[in-house]
C-alpha cells in the first residue's frame, strides 16, 4: 500500500543491500562510506530474511512485524506474570499493545524500534521474574534484552530497561527478596553481561572500521544525542504535547481514565505502580535528552496497554456505550475527511487547500470513505456494555480506519514519496554513472538496486559531472538551488511538498555497459 519511504527506510535498507552485496557483516556500509550512526541488528535480521527469500522489499518488511508480534506476545506474558489471578490479561494486553496507534504504524516500517522494544521487554519480563520468584539466574534474561537491545539500537537500551529495576523502591511494597543490595547487584551484572554481548560485535567493528568509526560507535552517536544533538533537537515540552497521539486510542477511553483516577498512587497495587513508573520515567528522561523523534518511546507503549488492560481485566468488567465515543468520533473524522473535502471540491473552494490535497479529490473515494462510515456505526450501535468487547470495537475500528487511510490515501499522496519513480532510470544508466547533489542519505541505492555507490557532486561542479558521464544520470530534491544553474533539469517530479529533479547526460546508457565496473 505505499512505497519504500524516504529517507530512514531507503537509507537503512541501502546499508543492508549493502551489506548484502559486499558480504561485510561486521561493518556496515552507506555507498561505500562505514555507516556508524546504528548498530547491524536491523540488516544483520533483513539479510537473514533475503538468504531466505532473496532481497526484496517485502522480505525486508518482515523484520519489522516480526519484532512488532515478539514485542506484544512478550507484553501478554508479562502481563501474566504481573496478574497472574486474572484470567484473560495477558491475551487484552496483547490485542492493546497491538492495536496501539503508533505500534500499528511502526510495526510495518523498516526501522529498529520495534526489535529494541522486543528486547526491552525481554529485560523487563526477567526483571520482574527475578522479582517474583526470588531467583537470581533470571537477571540472565535482563543482560539477553539488554545485550540485543544495544545491538539493536544502541546504548539507548539500557535507559529503557535500567528505568524500571532502578527505580523499583517507588513500585515496591517491600524490599525484594534477597533486600536492595542483592537487587541492585544483580542490575549490575545484567548490565555487564549485556555490555559484553554487545562488545562482542562493537570491539571487531572498531578494529576494522577505523578511529573514526570506533569513536562514533563506542561513543560518539549517543553522548551527541545526549547532550546536544546534532540531529532531531526538539524542545522539553515536546513528548507532552504529543501524550494524545502516545496514549491513542486507549488514553481516548473513558473506562481507561476511570480506572486510573480513582485509585490514589498509595492505593495502587506494586504492579500497577511499576507500569506507571516505567513510562512516566522514560518520558521525562527522552524529555531532558537533546535529541527527540515521536518513535523514541515506541518501546514503552506496553507499559500503557498493561494498564489499560489491568482496568479492563477488572471486577465488573462493564463499560457503557458513551465510553466508545470520544475513539470512535475521532475515526468518524478520518473516514469523513475524503467526502470533506470532495464537497469543498465540489464547491470550487479546493484551490484554498495546499498539494497534495487536491490529488485526493476522486469520486472513487466516496464509496470506500462511505462503507467505512458505516462499519464504525456498525461497530459503536452493536458493541454490547462490556469492557472487553469494547476493546475489540475500539481496535478493529483503528484497524480498518487504516487500512482505508492507506487505500484513499495512498495512491495519491504516496507516489510523491517513491523513489522506485527514478529506478529504473538510475539502474538503466548505472554503468556511465549516478550522481546526487549535496546530501545524501542513500535514497537510490537499494530502490534501484545499485551495485556501485552514487557519487556525490556539488551543484557548482554537476555541470562539469554531466560533461565528462555521457549517457549519466544527476538528481537533486532541492529546488531553490536550480535558478543558479547553467542547465536546467531535463525531469522534475513531485517529492515530499517539494521538487526532484533529474539531469540526464547526453549519450547512449548501453554503450557504457560493456565497460568495467570501478
Amino acid at each position: 500500500m505505499r512505497p519504500v519511504l524516504p529517507i530512514d527506510e531507503t537509507r537503512y535498507l541501502t546499508v543492508a543491500w549493502e551489506m548484502w552485496l559486499d558480504g561485510n557483516w561486521l561493518v556496515p556500509h552507506l555507498n561505500g562510506v562505514p555507516y556508524s550512526h546504528k548498530p547491524p541488528l536491523l540488516f544483520w535480521l533483513i539479510d537473514l530474511m533475503w538468504h531466505v527469500a532473496g532481497p526484496g522489499e517485502g522480505a525486508a518488511r518482515l523484520v519489522g512485524l516480526g519484532g512488532g508480534i515478539a514485542s506484544a506476545a512478550l507484553t501478554g506474558v508479562i502481563a501474566r506474570v504481573l496478574w497472574p489471578g486474572r484470567v484473560g490479561i495477558g491475551a487484552w494486553s496483547v490485542m492493546m499493545t497491538a492495536a496501539a496507534g503508533l505500534f500499528t504504524v511502526f510495526s510495518t516500517l523498516v526501522m529498529f524500534d520495534l526489535l529494541l522494544t522486543a528486547a526491552v521487554l525481554l529485560g523487563v519480563l526477567g526483571m520482574l521474574l527475578a522479582w517474583r520468584r526470588g531467583r537470581f539466574g533470571w537477571w540472565a534474561l535482563v543482560a539477553a534484552g539488554i545485550g540485543i537491545g544495544i545491538l539493536a539500537k544502541g546504548p539507548v537500551a539500557l535507559l529503557h530497561v535500567l528505568a524500571v529495576g532502578a527505580l523499583a523502591p517507588l513500585w515496591m511494597a517491600q524490599a525484594p527478596s534477597g533486600g536492595w543490595r542483592r537487587w541492585y547487584g544483580g542490575i549490575g551484572l545484567a548490565v555487564l553481561g549485556g555490555a559484553l554481548i554487545a562488545l562482542g560485535w562493537a570491539i571487531p567493528a572498531a578494529l576494522a572500521g577505523g578511529p573514526e568509526y570506533e569513536k562514533m560507535i563506542l561513543w560518539g552517536q549517543t553522548a551527541g544525542r545526549v547532550a546536544n544533538a546534532f540531529a532531531h533537537r526538539r524542545p522539553w515540552y515536546f513528548y507532552i504535547l504529543l501524550l494524545p497521539l502516545f496514549a491513542w486510542p486507549w488514553g481516548w477511553w473513558p473506562a481507561f481514565w476511570r480506572g486510573l483516577v480513582a485509585r490514589r498512587w498509595r492505593a495502587l497495587e506494586p504492579e500497577l505502580r511499576l507500569c506507571v513508573v516505567w513510562f512516566v520515567a522514560l518520558l521525562v528522561a527522552f524529555s531532558v535528552i537533546s535529541s527527540k523523534q515521536i518513535h523514541y518511546l515506541v518501546p514503552d507503549l506496553p507499559a500503557l496497554a498493561l494498564i489499560a488492560a489491568r482496568f479492563t481485566v477488572g471486577a465488573d468488567g462493564t463499560a457503557r456505550r458513551r465510553d466508545l465515543l470520544p475513539p470512535f468520533a475521532l475515526l468518524v473524522v478520518v473516514a469523513a475527511l475524503p467526502l470533506a473535502l470532495d464537497a469543498i471540491a465540489a464547491m470550487g473552494k479546493l484551490a484554498l487547500l495546499p498539494a497534495p490535497l487536491p490529488a485526493l479529490q476522486r469520486e472513487s473515494h466516496d464509496w470506500p470513505a462511505l462503507a467505512l462510515l458505516a462499519l464504525l456505526a456498525v461497530l459503536y450501535f452493536a458493541t454490547p456494555p462490556r469492557a472487553t468487547a469494547q476493546v475489540a470495537a475500539i481496535a478493529g475500528g483503528w484497524t480498518a480506519t487504516m487500512l482505508a487511510v492507506h487505500l484513499l490515501a495512498g495512491p495519491t499522496i504516496l507516489p510523491a514519496y517513491d523513489f522506485g519513480r527514478i529506478a529504473g532510470e538510475a539502474r538503466a544508466r548505472e554503468a556511465c554513472g549516478v550522481a546526487w547533489v549535496g546530501d545524501y542519505a542513500g535514497e537510490l541505492n537499494f530502490v534501484a538496486r545499485l551495485t556501485r555507490p552514487v557519487t556525490l557532486v556539488e551543484a557548482g561542479t554537476l555541470d562539469a559531472w554531466l560533461a565528462a558521464h555521457p549517457g549519466g544520470i544527476a538528481v537533486d530534491r532541492y529546488s531553490n538551488r536550480w535558478p543558479g544553474l547553467p542547465r536546467q533539469p531535463d525531469r522534475t517530479l513531485d517529492y515530499r511538498g517539494k521538487q526532484l529533479g533529474l539531469w540526464l547526460a547526453p549519450g547512449d546508457p548501453a554503450a557504457c555497459a560493456a565497460k568495467p565496473k570501478r
